[in-house]
Formats: structure tokens, C-alpha cells, sequence
């Protein structure tokens, strides 16, 4: 079975519901497609989460109760504040999901994270409108 690792950047509604539908269909997509979707990174605001082994089920459907910005609270995985690189460094993901805010002036979040992952031949995924 082939694996594919996941960072999710932006953990609102949407992000939310993209990583609980994930954590609750993942032996499907495991079945039909034979391909493992592992979330190794999870960031808002507030911090970021990663394990780069994967999220179990459990654990993904548990950070989706955290308050909004309280990835930093995910312990023992997370902390406070979001470095990108660093993320990409541990995490080493395939694909980057690009959630964050938009900014219509600057593209800013998006731009510049979309900008590292593309650079770190990672594949993008995006609902950000700005960039």
C-alpha cells in the first residue's frame, strides 16, 4: 500500500472538516484506493502539531475538538508558533494543504506557504482564494 503524508496549514472550518472526514474514512480510501493517508502535521494560528509517523484516527478526531488557534495545547506533539520549514524539516510531507485565511491584498499567509512547499517539491492542495 502506498503512503501519502499530509501537513494541514489552517485548521478552521474547513480544516477541520477535511481532517475529520480523513480520520473517519480512512479505511475506505485504504480499500478502494490502496493508498494510506497519513496527517503528520497539523498548524493554525496558534502553533502546530506534528507526529511523522501519522495521526491515528483517534488522535485526528481529538484535535478536531481543540478551540480555535489551540493546536499549541495538542501535547505531547505541538507547541506554540508555526515555522514552516522546521514542520517540513520533521514532517517531511507530500502534500500541503493550504487553509489559511486569505488575504486579497498580500496573498499572505498562502503565498508564502505555498511558495515553500512548491520549493520543497511538495504538492499543494488549496481553499485560499488570495494566492
Amino acid at each position: 500500500m502506498r503512503g501519502v503524508r499530509v501537513a494541514v496549514v489552517g485548521f478552521g472550518n474547513v480544516g477541520r472538516a477535511f481532517v475529520r472526514t480523513l480520520a473517519l474514512k480512512r479505511g475506505v480510501l485504504s480499500e478502494r484506493y490502496g493508498v494510506s493517508i497519513d496527517i503528520v502535521a497539523v498548524a493554525d494560528s496558534g502553533g502546530v502539531a506534528v507526529k511523522p509517523n501519522g495521526f491515528d484516527g483517534y488522535e485526528l478526531l481529538k484535535l478536531c475538538e481543540v478551540p480555535r488557534s489551540g493546536v499549541y495545547a495538542f501535547s505531547p506533539y505541538a507547541r506554540r508558533g508555526v515555522d514552516l520549514a522546521e514542520v517540513y524539516d520533521k514532517a517531511a510531507p507530500d502534500i500541503h494543504v493550504e487553509l489559511t485565511p486569505s488575504n486579497y491584498t498580500t496573498g499572505e499567509p498562502g503565498y508564502s506557504n505555498i511558495i515553500l512547499a512548491l520549493r520543497r517539491g511538495t504538492h499543494v492542495v488549496t481553499a485560499n482564494k488570495a494566492p
